[in-house]
């Protein structure tokens, strides 16, 4: 559901996310990685993803190019 312009809709591939707890600010930091079905390479996209998120901090929902990823505690 889009609440922006009341339109119900439905993906073919929903990508999860994981979190980051930093321990020196005690924040958590949303890390989305796209899904793949060969788990394989998810994994490697996943970890790689999380690495990523441990250096930068950024808060990386991008819903203009990814509307399938959701943060649900936002």
């Amino acid at each position: 559901y889009l609440w922006q312009t009341d339109e119900l809709i439905c993906y073919d591939v929903i990508n999860p996310t994981q979190y980051v707890f930093h321990e020196d600010t005690e924040t958590c930091t949303p890390v989305y990685t796209e899904y793949f079905e060969e788990y394989k390479k998810f994994y490697t996209g996943a970890l790689k993803d999380v690495e990523e998120a441990k250096k930068t901090r950024e808060y990386g929902l991008d819903m203009a190019n990814h509307p399938n990823w959701f943060d649900a505690s936002y």
